[in-house]
């Protein structure tokens, strides 16, 4: 293995990262909320930092993400269904959005770009109605 660095932008990327990692290892994605351990095991108490040791540092939450967290991830017939609806208005709008993301067509889109792929496609049908 080597180190990855990934930016993500809202908590559609980090969903689309953890599912491609999910296939790329053959395991399920991590669930979020903490397994029960088995009985008959000893629990592990957390024990005190000692005097010496640095304080962990709090993690914050960045509020555009806690925002963005509870939106549903984009499936591809949520996507197709966008790409019909401003085909009918303008046949030509869609191609270009799909190569501006690195594809030919929507169908070749990975699924890490849907989202982003749903929301500019959102925005022309909006800019149409508008128009």
């Amino acid at each position: 293995m080597f180190p990855v660095t990934i930016t993500l932008h809202n908590a559609a990327d980090l969903n689309a990262v953890m599912v491609a990692l999910a296939h790329m290892t053959g395991t399920a994605p991590a669930a979020s909320t903490p397994k029960a351990e088995a009985p008959g095991k000893p629990s592990a108490a957390p024990t005190a930092p000692s005097a010496d040791a640095p304080a962990p540092s709090p993690v914050a939450t960045p509020p555009a993400a806690a925002a963005t967290s509870a939106a549903p991830p984009v499936t591809y017939p949520d996507l197709q269904k966008a790409v019909l609806a401003l085909h009918k208005m303008d046949p030509q709008a869609a191609v270009p959005i799909a190569k501006s993301l690195g594809a030919d067509t929507f169908k070749l889109l990975p699924e890490a770009k849907w989202a982003e792929a749903l929301r500019l496609v959102n925005e022309a049908i909006e800019a149409r109605k508008a128009a």
